[in-house]
């Protein structure tokens, strides 16, 4: 068989190094065909959604800048603490806005797409790397295995809109240019020099969330380089260093003289939070993040590159290269280390990961390729071998849900068609970018400001019983928020288990019943608290921005672990474990005392059994609203029942929800899913689209109408 082999090997080179870009854009736009099956679920009014929470938040700074309100202060982020928004605005945010303005595409079709095209980025360094070390063969399979690996294309596909699609490429990038400065011998070195600190800058312009991490990604292989390899002529040594000096002296002149310190602090702070190691009264929120779970080693597998045969492959390959180029291999210390972070701390490290797996088998492949120099039957068979795996690779499936659904989205657009411009919405945090973005209103938590303290206080309005202890904590926090907290923890001798249960207790009394507790519990006055009634103007501030509460379909599904933080004892340092969340089956009916469904989940109402197959269970509680009417029923026989019924039969849907009896007490139990209307003096109704979400208008005592 004659196998005809280009004359030029560097246009043979370029032609497959193009088919394996294009076939890394096809994996990556072919979802579309999948979106057009769903479009309720993948658009809203024709505007494409994205698949991330956190790209709401560059959209909606991305819109800013277009509309020319990028203000200093994030007037819609955390209140009322309001962070200070970055300057300059990140690069993903700038790129988006020119972009819209110069192409005739939205800014929802602009952050869709452009991960997709930013992600392929990442072949130019594996490709570098692979051509300086292993020439085309090693080049080509990086870039191939690299690209097609199932999790970075989740992570560079539709709608992921965030910082993962170029991390990697800015991190090896980097790394390259380094290894370059310190391997060459001739002035050109210094163009290497000058790449790294270029695309330093842009990196730090861009990963804006953890600006000292880039610092230490340059920081590492740099000194690794002046350390091992940079041997210039003294001439150049004086001069260099000269420039060195100058930099840094520019540096600390800039960031103040404990610069040092706070990249350190920063450095640190990040790692507690993948390592989920808090030192803290409150809990650690990574805890509960998924992409910050760690790994099984056969996760890791599957994660990276999908089978066994490719992962090994790498391991053996990039063990073989650091053997065979140690003073080289040490530059891809950093993405090393934090590809190890997968497997010890965070799921979210695979994309650095697969980079190393892929230039290990890149390496691995052209060795066997140069063993079969002269045999093209074996080339065939290699390429034919790493085509299969590399579709494998691939068929983990990639395709990602919107972070908020149409129906999600059309009920933001309801809290900006009803509520005043100034209005504050409590949510819970993982809604609070889309709720921005969507909504235009202000938030109190959000996919970044959650910090374990944080979410606590956002948790306790959802998962508490009463009514006027959860408006009167919406309305006291979101005029106090975090300072105010910390200013009656100093008045308690910073006794923060005291001063959150004496928090609860003043809110969920009112008034006039509060004046007791802070007279009995002998307040200490501090700047600005004088008196008894500055407390309880503190606590119960006159009515100022109109407060609402929303509440939403996903919620329900997160609702033990929001009531796990919204339970939580400083003093244990946790919070209450159920034995259940919240399970759903939709449809039902009720004849008699007899609940159906069509999934096989029934129970009979008056002995308060639920049964599931051949399993029961004793329930301690259930509630039955059929349209305008809630009738609830309680077993007081079930002394060991641990489960709550929730039942729902109305004429457009119908569910039935089984649960902790514990979530049946909650505020978020009752409002979402009964008939029985809360005191209008603490909530009431504005829309509700079941069962997808609802708007509250948020009440509350004053203490001065109390008076």
């Amino acid at each position: 068989m004659n196998i005809s082999i280009p004359q030029n090997r560097k246009i043979g080179e370029l032609f497959f190094l193009i088919l394996i870009i294009l076939a890394a854009f096809w994996i990556r736009v072919d979802e579309y065909i999948e979106w057009q099956v769903e479009p309720e679920k993948y658009f809203y009014q024709g505007e494409p959604l994205l698949t991330t929470y956190d790209g709401y938040y560059y959209l909606t700074l991305a819109r800013d800048l277009i509309e020319g309100t990028y203000d200093p202060i994030d007037t819609m982020r955390a209140v009322p603490d309001h962070p200070r928004r970055p300057s300059p605005p990140p690069l993903l945010s700038v790129l988006a806005a020119s972009l819209t303005n110069i192409l005739p595409f939205s800014l929802n079709w602009i952050g869709v797409t452009l991960p997709v095209l930013l992600g392929l980025l990442l072949a130019i360094p594996l490709y570098a790397f692979g051509r300086y070390w292993g020439g085309g063969v090693m080049a080509l399979t990086a870039v191939m295995v690299g690209m097609l690996s199932s999790y970075y294309v989740s992570r560079s596909n539709l709608g992921w809109f965030d910082t993962d699609c170029m991390n990697v490429t800015f991190t090896l990038s980097i790394s390259y240019c380094l290894m370059r400065f310190g391997l060459e011998k001739q002035f050109h070195r210094y163009y290497f020099f000058g790449a790294a600190a270029i695309l330093t800058l842009l990196f730090l312009w861009w990963w804006d969330q953890a600006q000292m991490v880039v610092a230490l990604i340059f920081l590492v292989p740099f000194s690794l380089a002046l350390a091992f390899n940079f041997r210039p002529p003294a001439k150049e040594v004086k001069l260099f260093y000269s420039f060195l000096v100058l930099v840094a002296a520019l540096v600390l002149f800039w960031g103040g003289l404990d610069f040092p310190m706070k990249m350190i602090s920063s450095v640190w702070s990040k790692f507690l939070y993948i390592s989920k190691q808090s030192s803290s009264d409150f809990p650690d929120i990574g805890v509960f993040v998924s992409e910050q779970s760690r790994l099984l080693f056969s996760e890791l597998i599957d994660y990276s590159t999908g089978n066994w045969v490719t992962f090994f492959s790498g391991v053996l390959g990039f063990g073989l290269l650091g053997v065979k180029r140690p003073r080289e291999i040490v530059y891809l210390a950093v993405p090393f280390v934090f590809g190890l972070c997968a497997y010890f701390f965070a799921q979210r490290f695979v994309i650095f990961f697969i980079s190393i797996l892929a230039l290990g088998v890149g390496y691995f492949v052209s060795l066997i390729w140069t063993y079969f120099n002269r045999n093209s039957m074996v080339h065939v068979l290699i390429v034919f071998i790493l085509l299969y795996f590399a579709s494998s690779m691939h068929l983990q499936g990639t395709t990602r849900s919107p972070s908020v659904f149409g129906m999600m989205v059309s009920g933001m657009n309801k809290v900006d068609e009803l509520t005043s411009e100034n209005a504050v919405i409590w949510n819970w945090t993982n809604i609070g970018y889309p709720l921005i973005y969507w909504g235009r209103r202000s938030t109190i938590s959000d996919g970044a400001l959650h910090g374990g303290e944080r979410v606590v206080y956002n948790a306790i309005p959802f998962v508490v019983s009463d009514y006027r202890l959860s408006a009167n904590f919406i309305r006291f926090y979101v005029q106090r928020g975090m300072r105010g907290i910390k200013t009656f923890y100093k008045a308690v001798n910073n006794d923060k288990a005291k001063g959150l249960r004496l928090i609860k207790e003043i809110l969920a009394d009112g008034p006039v019943k509060a004046r007791e507790i802070i007279l009995a519990e002998n307040i200490s006055n501090i700047s600005g608290m004088q008196s008894t009634e500055d407390w309880l103007e503190f606590f119960y501030p006159k009515k100022s921005e109109a407060i609402y509460l929303f509440l939403d379909w996903p919620l329900s599904n997160q609702l033990k672990t929001v009531y796990w933080f919204g339970t939580w004892d400083v003093d244990a340092k946790k919070g209450e474990t159920l034995v259940s969340g919240v399970k759903l089956a939709l449809g039902g009916r009720v004849d008699g005392n007899m609940l159906t469904t069509s999934s096989g989940l029934s129970a009979d109402l008056a002995r308060g059994v639920l049964m599931s197959g051949e399993n029961s269970r004793e329930l301690k509680t259930a509630a039955y609203t059929n349209k305008s009417k809630t009738t609830e029923y309680l077993y007081p026989g079930h002394e060991d029942g641990k489960y709550h019924l929730e039942m729902n039969i109305d004429a457009d849907f119908s569910y039935v929800a089984y649960q902790d009896e514990k979530l049946g007490k909650t505020i978020f139990n009752k409002m979402y899913w009964r008939a029985n209307l809360p005191p209008e003096q603490y909530f009431k109704p504005v829309y509700a689209q079941k069962p997808f979400y609802q708007i509250w208008r948020v009440g509350g005592d004053v203490y001065n109408e109390a008076r």
